[in-house]
């Protein structure tokens, strides 16, 4: 009797709560703005009291149900993604101190935890997340850059410093890891190499004019960097017999009184005529 009655009464709640459920959370609302104050000192007051056993309740409940929490997680996120990253910015962007404060202080708090995690995480899914990083860059190229850029113009002699530590300290390291790299992408280095000295080029000539600036040649197989007062030694003994690293300086530094465009004939001609093209001398 007291079974059946007890179902009843609850099928009556659910029934009446399904009617008026919206009537029943305003007035909770209500009630709960009225008495908030003494309603949130309560339970601050039961948790300072009960610190322990809660933790220790929490972290039992979750070990129990550690994969549902997980899934239930994974399912929420994924349903209303787009609506807790703008909460997420809209929070940090209003809190942007407090919430680097709360972040150093976690890092700092658990360092080798969160270096070890995050290592095992990324061998776990490292295909997932290098393909998400390229997608990313990919989507924000420019202001990446831009960072980058800023950053290492604020920081340049702190960031050279620590790079010239590290290359001391691993030396033997560094040179192993690009050989077995070169070998591994032999192919894919030497065409961006080719690429990067093909545009380097191309950029030379558009800084610096199309044509021979001696005999006025314009097909730019014929056309090459030339030095204006013969000097190139100076750049060999800066830069090394690499004739793209004066490539690149030229196009870093425009310097119109050192660099030219000639055309091999004329190059090669004044450097074994003294410096000075025979063209020029053959008019005089």
């Amino acid at each position: 009797m007291i079974v059946g009655e007890s179902s009843h009464a609850k099928s009556y709640g659910q029934e009446y709560y399904a009617k008026n459920r919206d009537r029943i959370i305003a007035r909770r609302r209500e009630n709960y703005s009225k008495t908030k104050n003494a309603i949130n000192a309560k339970r601050r007051e039961y948790c300072r009291k009960n610190k322990a056993r809660i933790k220790a309740e929490h972290r039992e409940y979750y070990e129990r149900n550690k994969a549902q929490i997980a899934a239930r997680r994974h399912e929420y996120y994924s349903s209303n993604r787009d609506l807790i990253l703008a909460h997420n910015r809209e929070y940090n962007a209003g809190h942007r101190d407090q919430v680097q404060a709360q972040r150093q202080m976690r890092d700092l708090k658990n360092i080798g935890r969160i270096k070890v995690q995050k290592h095992a995480s990324y061998l776990k899914n490292k295909s997932v997340v290098n393909a998400r990083k390229r997608e990313y860059y990919s989507r924000n190229r420019e202001r990446i850059s831009e960072l980058g850029r800023r950053e290492y113009a604020k920081n340049k002699d702190k960031i050279l410093a620590r790079n010239r530590d590290y290359r001391a300290k691993n030396r033997g390291g560094i040179a192993a890891q690009r050989k077995v790299s070169y070998r591994r992408d032999k192919a894919k280095i030497l065409a961006a190499n080719k690429l990067m000295r093909v545009k380097t080029r191309e950029r030379f000539f558009e800084i610096y004019g199309n044509e021979c600036a001696c005999c006025h040649e314009k097909d730019k197989r014929f056309l090459t960097l030339g030095h204006v007062k013969n000097d190139g030694y100076l750049d060999r003994a800066e830069l090394g017999t690499s004739y793209w690293a004066v490539y690149k300086k030229a196009v870093k530094n425009p310097d119109f009184a050192r660099y030219e465009v000639q055309c091999f004939n004329c190059n090669m001609g004044a450097r074994s005529n003294g410096g000075v093209c025979p063209h020029k001398t053959k008019k005089a």
